[in-house]
């Protein structure tokens, strides 16, 4: 093809291909596609490039209303024909043109693209270096991979831009820290970008260095943000990256994963399962678990009594296996792992909860009877007694044991319970009896169950018809508005003014906050309450707000929510 020849705007490949023949076509698109075209420049219509083959040759190109024009310094071209070189320059412009193409509209990444698509390398090469100045963290990561380039980047060398990057220092303001953090992320985004050029052994060791800085570095450095996570996480995905290279045996993976694990002071390899899940596989995941147990089972007995210390390193590995048996819905392995570290009363009472889980009665009493034999009385487990004796559908003991519950938790709520269990047992009249001599005798040895005993006794007389007595202990024991407002729905039904009363209390309670907050809340259960004031008097309900209006005149945040009632009558 002679230089008149020119390829068409649309750049159909069967016009370049009338160009150039189909042998320098193909081998064009060949050179295109592996990124021999160089130094391109567009200068209106004209187009110049270099592109490397044999050697490189200059192209020269001129855009026509009819297509491309132009010749290459390559021997087949001869100056005057469109040869291979001439096909890989025609279709890098139009690439470039296509991208360039792009509008206001597109995204800023996508037309950067396009504008840096159509620079010269020198071009691009001085606005980078140009980026350089304003960004240390751009510079370190080119760095990076220039060295990786030419070799001259291994371990060594990785470590000792991580510990530049982490010094040991004490910090204590959040804005540091900050910056901290960020210096050591925007390392390991650096060594993230040449990972794949690293041997593995080498990334390894550098990220073990990394995570060794990292727990040196919390030691006196003050993160109660929570900053050094970001870090944390890029530090596995590399820490995964390398194990998954890396080439070990599968029960050597496991191996070192579980050491991680059990010499973890920071908690930073603390869900190894889920972080290295993938990379262990399911073989590696047996063989984690076939090392705890190991483990477990090498260690000798552990004696009842035994102090924390001694217990931890059992607890931890049990730790592990109760969470695979949980999963599976094991209680027999729950059990005995449990049985493997008991070392105290409350260890018991969690062996006998397990047994009552899993519907063993029987078993469950015998470990809640150890428990107590090991337990001084404050610190019984009543509660679970009381779960085991129903189970059974032993009433006269569940009520029992709810009694106790009821002494060392006086409230109303533990006395329902014991009504409940008390009439099963066909005792209600003693231990209603019990539990009021209790209550009666109680508030002078016990401040802090006070107001608890106080107006559960308020209930139970109330109940009972001595309704005197019982508002007599609501007024000296409620001690804040839902007290005094559980306490008006007692009256509520024979008595509506004491009702009304306690409910007023309630309101003024929550006035006395002196917020927002507290003057809705007034509100609301004024109109909550609306009825209840009504039944005590026709019009109590609006006296009672034009009350509140004179009470408060100076809060004007109330006044304003009043005014919303008095104009709507609902708010």
């Amino acid at each position: 093809m002679t230089a008149g020849k020119t390829l068409t705007a649309a750049a159909a490949a069967s016009e370049l291909v009338k160009l150039a023949g189909q042998g320098a076509y193909e081998r064009g698109v060949a050179y295109y596609e592996e990124g021999r075209v160089a130094r391109l420049s567009v200068v209106g219509d004209r187009i110049t490039a270099r592109v490397d083959g044999t050697e490189a040759y200059d192209v020269r190109l001129r855009r026509t209303p009819l297509g491309f024009d132009g010749a290459c310094t390559c021997p087949a071209s001869e100056g005057f024909d469109f040869c291979k070189h001439c096909v890989a320059v025609a279709l890098a412009v139009e690439a470039r043109d296509a991208v360039m193409q792009s509008t206001d509209a597109d995204p800023p990444e996508d037309r950067i693209r396009a504008y840096l698509s159509g620079l010269s390398s020198d071009a691009l090469i001085d606005i980078v270096l140009g980026a350089l100045d304003g960004s240390p963290d751009l510079e370190d990561r080119l760095l990076m991979q220039a060295d990786v380039a030419t070799g001259a980047l291994d371990a060594k060398r990785l470590k000792k831009m991580i510990t530049a990057a982490m010094p040991l220092r004490n910090l204590w303001d959040y804005r540091q820290v900050a910056q901290y953090f960020e210096r050591a992320k925007a390392c390991m985004a650096g060594i993230e970008s040449i990972a794949p050029s690293l041997a593995p052994a080498d990334l390894l060791a550098a990220v073990r260095h990394a995570f060794s800085r990292l727990e040196k570095a919390l030691e006196r450095v003050d993160d109660s943000g929570g900053r050094r996570w970001g870090l944390q996480y890029a530090l596995h995905a590399l820490h995964r990256d390398a194990l998954a290279r890396i080439g070990w045996a599968t029960d050597d993976l496991a191996t070192y994963l579980l050491d991680l694990h059990l010499n973890d002071p920071w908690d930073t390899f603390n869900e190894i399962l889920d972080e290295y899940g993938e990379v262990l596989g399911d073989d590696g995941r047996a063989a984690w678990f076939a090392q705890v147990r190991s483990r477990l089972d090498a260690l000798p007995d552990l004696p009842f009594g035994a102090s924390f210390d001694e217990s931890y390193p059992y607890k931890r590995l049990t730790g592990i296996l109760a969470d695979e048996a949980r999963a599976a819905g094991d209680h027999d392995a729950l059990i005995e792992l449990a049985r493997r570290t008991c070392t105290s009363a409350r260890d018991r009472y969690g062996i006998a909860e397990l047994y009552l889980e899993q519907g063993s009665l029987d078993r469950a009493l015998e470990w809640l009877d150890k428990g107590d034999a090991a337990a001084d009385e404050r610190s019984r487990d009543h509660r679970l007694r009381v779960s085991v004796h129903r189970a059974r559908e032993d009433w006269a003991q569940a009520a029992d044991a709810q009694f106790e519950l009821f002494k060392g938790s006086p409230g109303l709520d533990q006395y329902r319970q014991l009504e409940v269990l008390a009439a099963r047992a066909g005792r209600g009249v003693q231990l209603k009896q019990l539990a009021v001599d209790y209550l009666r005798s109680g508030p002078g040895r016990d401040r802090w169950h006070e107001a608890a005993r106080g107006l559960t006794l308020a209930a139970i007389l109330h109940a009972d018809g001595a309704t005197a007595e019982a508002a007599a202990l609501v007024d000296a024991h409620a001690r804040n508005p839902q007290d005094l407002v559980d306490a008006a729905g007692w009256f509520g039904e024979n008595d509506p003014g004491q009702a009304a009363e306690f409910v007023a209390r309630a309101i003024e309670a929550h006035i006395q906050r002196k917020n927002k907050g507290g003057y809705r809340q007034a509100v609301d259960l004024l109109l909550e309450q609306r009825e209840l004031f009504d039944r005590t008097g026709e019009n109590r309900f609006s006296e009672f707000v034009t009350e509140m209006r004179e009470r408060h005149k100076p809060k004007r945040n109330l006044q304003a929510l009043l005014d919303n009632i008095e104009v709507t009558g609902t708010g």
